[in-house]
């Protein structure tokens, strides 16, 4: 748990609540909530709840967010996300999407 910003490099094997903006660069196994923006390059098997907009590489389980999911290079999604959502690349996605879905890229389903 964190009360300000947070930026996190490497793995970790938990639960992340951040009242404030969040970075990843690696791996998360766990929840990762956050009441400010996130940004993720890397993966998280887990949940994300997201208040403010979501920038994404890997995900597993739910994505929710308040504001809107942008889809980075080989982005992939392993379950339902919650909030609009841009693909300027390509995107896997293995879920549905509740929300806007605008593709600038290509989307393949499994």
């Amino acid at each position: 748990s964190c009360n300000g910003d947070l930026d996190i490099s490497g793995s970790v094997g938990g639960d992340i609540r951040c009242d404030g903006d969040l970075r990843i660069d690696g791996s998360i196994k766990g929840d990762v909530e956050c009441s400010g923006d996130a940004v993720i390059h890397g993966s998280v098997s887990g949940d994300v709840h997201c208040d403010g907009d979501l920038t994404l590489g890997e995900t597993s389980s739910r994505i929710r967010v308040g504001g809107d999911i942008e889809c980075g290079k080989n982005c992939t999604i392993y379950g339902d996300a919650s909030g609009d959502v841009s693909v300027d690349f390509d995107l896997i996605l293995n879920g549905k999407v509740s929300g806007d879905l605008e593709v600038g890229g290509k989307v393949t389903t499994i």
